[in-house]
């Protein structure tokens, strides 16, 4: 019994210390100036066999003249809801990434100003998702849809911390809305001390208008 009792207590240990890392992240651009809204998404070489699940629903609004967030991350399934808060009607036209020869998918809706009455939509594609609206033309905005649970994005300092990660070896993914160009990939040895990271942009992305 004394046996049983000690080997259930390791295993608690070890479930309690396995998702215990934290990694925080600080991305800058190509002149060192710190950047917000990057994406940063974790994929582990060994996966780990425990997996956060995502949100299954994400709101997006249409409000003050801009998409907020800005930058949303999602899981493949996940429901986007589209509202509308200003005063005036908008359009969502969201262009799916280009996969292989085949042509780009998109939707397209008109929102009433009215925020009880969201648009809905699944997305599936994975990648880059982007958003405008026909009506006012400087209106942007993305989703990417990534596999991976393990994400976030970074804050107006160009900072990110994402905390209870499964410990070990972790590939550091990042994407910017405006780059053309792969970012390098980043590596990181996670543990059960807090791990830092430093990422740089290979471009200077432009500065957006605050609200």
């Amino acid at each position: 019994m004394n046996a049983v009792r000690t080997l259930l207590a390791a295993l608690a240990c070890i479930a309690g210390t396995a998702q215990a890392a934290s990694l925080s992240v600080t991305v800058t651009d190509k002149d060192g100036t710190p950047v917000p809204d990057t994406a940063v998404m974790l994929r582990y070489p060994a996966p780990p066999l425990n997996r956060p699940v995502p949100p299954p629903v994400v709101v997006v609004d249409q409000e003050k003249m801009r998409f907020n967030p800005y930058l949303s991350i999602v899981a493949p399934g996940t429901t986007i809801l589209f509202t509308n808060r200003d005063a005036f009607d908008h359009h969502v036209v969201a262009t799916a990434p280009q996969i292989g020869t085949a042509p780009a998918k998109s939707f397209e809706t008109r929102l009433p100003p009215d925020p009880t009455k969201p648009f809905g939509v699944k997305l599936t594609d994975l990648g880059r998702h982007a958003l405008s609206c026909h009506l006012h033309s400087r209106m942007r905005g993305y989703i990417y849809v990534t596999d991976t649970p393990w994400f976030g994005k970074t804050d107006a300092q160009g900072q990110l911390t994402l905390d209870n990660l499964p410990a070990g070896l972790v590939d550091v993914q990042l994407w910017h809305p405006e780059q053309f160009l792969d970012q390098a990939p980043l590596r990181a040895q996670l543990g059960t001390a807090p791990a830092a990271l430093s990422g740089q942009l290979n471009f200077n992305p432009r500065v957006r208008r605050a609200l």
